[in-house]
């Protein structure tokens, strides 16, 4: 398999997105190092213990699945993909020789937005936490919310205030469930 091209955030002084960046490619290196490990038993079932290769394939699906809830942090659904994007996606994943039914359902994919409700204040919790970070003596709650609200109100409510927070706790959930260690030092 060659390499597959994903435009993920390099911006060393936002230390949120350069964890789940780093937690998402640890995952997706090992799906890749799992199924590079086990294709060749595929070819050649000589001496392959059944048992040993669906444990390592369930362990390669937890992997993919770990990157997909990350990379779902890093690019939050809500939008739908443009046929240009769709596209070259498509033909990025048959030059890496993924099945050629995952680039079809891709391509499938263009112009539909996800089903679901889609987590639009993924982004905003994000730059919620690294204000935070930055400066946790400036930034209050209160302050983080007024700046950052997306409700559509002049004034906020300690419900919007609320809102923002439990979202910034799923945020931390996800971090610590990754173990995504922020590098701080970068941010101040």
């Amino acid at each position: 398999m060659s390499s597959f091209h994903l435009n993920l955030p390099t911006d060393t002084s936002r230390p949120v997105p350069m964890a789940l960046t780093r937690a998402f490619t640890e995952n997706w290196n090992a799906f890749i190092a799992t199924i590079a490990e086990v294709a060749p038993s595929a070819e050649s079932p000589g001496n392959v213990v059944e048992a040993d290769i669906l444990r390592k394939m369930e362990n390669a699906l937890e992997c993919l699945k770990s990157a997909k809830e990350i990379l779902n942090w890093i690019y939050p659904r809500g939008t739908s993909l443009s046929f240009e994007k769709g596209m070259r996606i498509a033909a990025q994943m048959r030059e890496a020789g993924f099945p050629g039914e995952w680039a079809e359902d891709v391509v499938k994919g263009i112009g539909r937005k996800k089903a679901g409700r889609p987590a639009t204040k993924r982004q905003i919790a994000i730059l919620a936490k690294e204000m935070r970070l930055r400066d946790p003596k400036r930034w209050k709650w209160r302050m983080i919310t007024a700046e950052l609200c997306d409700c559509g109100s002049a004034t906020h409510t300690v419900a919007c205030q609320d809102n923002l927070r439990r979202e910034i706790l799923h945020l931390e959930k996800v971090l610590s469930k990754f173990g995504c260690a922020l590098d701080l030092g970068k941010t101040r």
